[in-house]
């Protein structure tokens, strides 16, 4: 709601410095001479009202748009799209209901002035509602994986096991990122497709955990009870894309 508020701020000081300028100082007697403008003054009020109806609809909406990407490129690109609208409404319907003459020269006109004024409201349109970075966490996050464990016998011993694989989790608290997470049957994919072996070392599942180190995480690991049952773990440190540095 702030950065919302914030843009129609931003939209409408630009858009008035803009349109003030370009109409009323630059090519006043131009647009007056084709027969766009017909009132010797215009009525502030509702010119007001337009462009921040303009900044409330235009805000509003890109929340929904944007994803990721150039934050100034995809404001502007929105900004746009959006005032196609308006140029169609302040452009083509304007002359086809006034008599205005030349029509194409007006157009020309009206492209430009609105072509800047949604490049350069688009502009403080990504520039406001640029999402902040991704920062590295506190302490690095290692993915381990859970290799060939023993099953259980019976339905006791496997009660058993997860009671002491439950209690090892708890007692690791908020390190541990990702409890875990099950995977089902491994298949092997190859240049020459997929292949009919076994997978040589399938995993079970997989953790993270958030730890100081390589060394803090495998002393963390060291008593997990997948180990107890003849498994394995293997471990390894998730690295932040460049992109996602700050």
């Amino acid at each position: 709601m702030k950065k919302l508020g914030l843009f129609i701020v931003a939209y409408f000081v630009i858009t008035m410095a803009w349109a003030y300028s370009w109409h009323m100082i630059w090519f006043h007697d131009l647009y007056t001479s084709w027969g766009a403008f017909q009132r010797e003054e215009p009525i502030m009020v509702l010119g007001i009202a337009a462009i921040l109806t303009q900044g409330i609809v235009i805000g509003y909406l890109y929340h929904f748009y944007y994803r990721q990407g150039s934050a100034i490129l995809q404001g502007i690109k929105f900004n746009l799209i959006i005032g196609l609208m308006t140029y169609t409404a302040m452009g083509f319907a304007t002359a086809a209901k006034f008599q205005i003459e030349p029509v194409g020269q007006f157009l020309f006109s009206h492209t430009i002035y609105q072509t800047i004024q949604f490049v350069l409201t688009g502009s403080a349109l990504g520039l406001i509602f640029k999402k902040p970075r991704q920062r590295r966490k506190t302490m690095p996050e290692y993915i381990f994986t859970y290799h060939g464990s023993k099953m259980p016998e019976t339905p006791e011993e496997g009660a058993e096991g997860m009671a002491k694989w439950q209690a090892w989790a708890d007692s690791l608290g908020s390190t541990l990122t990702n409890p875990g997470t099950p995977v089902g049957i491994t298949k092997v994919l190859t240049p020459d497709g997929v292949s009919t072996e076994p997978a040589s070392n399938p995993i079970m599942g997989f953790s993270i955990i958030q730890a100081e180190s390589m060394e803090a995480a495998l002393a963390l690991l060291t008593s997990c009870p997948h180990l107890e049952y003849g498994g394995t773990l293997e471990v390894s440190e998730m690295l932040l894309m460049p992109g996602d540095m700050g």
